[in-house]
């Protein structure tokens, strides 16, 4: 079983005026739970929301934010097989003329006609209907109920095609319509339909009460992705892992200073595993190409997870040192008077100081790796020792 972190990615499909609420409901509440979550399975949760911090003041500010959005989502979509999100209410979305969506359709291999398609109702239909059978499976729609429109005023038409009042309005909706029908009507994908309501807060002038969709996206999202990382649950972490994080961040600061080139990397790698574990890859993918952080651009990140790490033993201690039957309320199931002690020495501090500070309020000393020591050791010197 591998001893990386793997990537999990979920794709967010959805329109835009309408369904910022529901971008930041996933955002704030639901997307953080899940990386809690899987964390513990050494897994990293990638949202992808390609419409995320994009302001729109116009139709031409749309029309080529949407083009830019398409070419990228059918790219992405090939690239990482996600786990599909789509939000729907009763917008269809931006229609990009014909031209141009052609274009970007054909250069991620997407040969149907687009014309009179929305940019989501592309992003469904490759992503979901024509890229792969097995994606279908990977796939959830949330479609919203009708928000009281009557009384929106004009807010009305940013939210539904009903009320847009365009020429060019009835055909949207027609064509949402029969979007969401063809989606409902799919033996595969019809059980995979999830309706939701949303409220409409007039003084704030936006979309609130997504208790619902949250818990509906978490539920469904946890379901799919607890079974495939059930058997990295009982997985313990390796003891190297420090080590790993040693030898990257060591690797990287010499490729960024130019003391290295790319194409030096592999052996550069396997000579640092040969000389810190005694290890040597057998090939590139066991060896420098085992994790996605920089090919993904994470550089400098690396040192976060020992310092996490740090962090963790060090609080750890404390609370020991705090509520010494700590295991035993444990192996009864009572956390409450853990839960209490994170809340008051941690989770209410919020964001008032600086890590290092905080932990030093928290434990009574300034961070050190002492208590990490000590956990190793305990952990796997005495073990061995027994």
């Amino acid at each position: 079983m591998p001893s990386s972190w793997i990537t999990r990615p979920v794709f967010i499909s959805s329109t835009f005026r309408d369904m910022q609420a529901e971008r930041d409901c996933l955002r704030n509440f639901v997307f953080p739970e899940l990386e809690e979550r899987l964390r513990a399975r050494r897994h990293f949760l990638e949202p992808i929301d390609l419409r995320l911090g994009v302001e729109a003041s116009d139709a031409a500010d749309e029309a080529a934010r949407e083009i830019r959005v398409l070419k990228v989502c059918l790219n992405e979509i090939q690239r990482s097989r996600p786990f599909l999100i789509v939000l729907l209410g009763d917008r269809y979305g931006w229609v990009p003329s014909s031209e141009r969506a052609q274009a970007a359709a054909r250069e991620a291999g997407f040969d149907i006609d687009v014309r009179n398609k929305s940019v989501t109702a592309l992003e469904i239909e490759f992503g979901i209907l024509k890229e792969n059978a097995a994606q279908r499976h990977r796939s959830f729609f949330y479609f919203r109920e009708p928000l009281p429109y009557e009384t929106m005023g004009a807010r009305a038409a940013d939210y539904s095609e009903a009320h847009a009042g365009d020429p060019e309005a009835q055909q949207r909706a027609d064509r949402l319509a029969a979007l969401k029908t063809k989606i409902r009507n799919d033996p595969e994908l019809g059980p995979r339909v999830r309706p939701y309501r949303g409220e409409w807060n007039a003084e704030e002038g936006k979309v609130t009460g997504l208790k619902e969709l949250r818990h509906l996206v978490l539920e469904d999202l946890w379901n799919e992705l607890d079974a495939e990382t059930a058997a990295f649950a009982a997985q313990e972490p390796p003891s190297w892992e420090e080590l790993h994080i040693l030898l990257r961040y060591e690797i990287e600061k010499d490729l960024l200073n130019d003391r290295y080139h790319v194409k030096d990397l592999p052996a550069i790698w396997n000579d640092r595993m040969r000389d810190y574990l005694g290890l040597t890859p057998s090939n590139a993918l066991q060896g420098v190409l085992q994790d996605p952080h920089w090919s993904d651009s994470f550089f400098g990140y690396f040192p976060t997870y020992a310092l996490g790490n740090l962090y963790a033993a060090q609080l750890d201690r404390a609370v020991r040192r705090d509520i010494p039957d700590l295991d035993e309320q444990i192996s009864r199931g009572e956390f409450l008077a853990l839960r209490e002690w994170q809340r008051e020495k941690v989770h209410r501090q919020g964001k008032r100081y600086l890590p290092a500070e905080l932990i030093e309020r928290a434990t009574g000393e300034a961070p050190s790796g002492q208590a990490f020591v000590e956990y190793v050791e305990t952990k796997f010197v005495r073990r061995v020792n027994r």
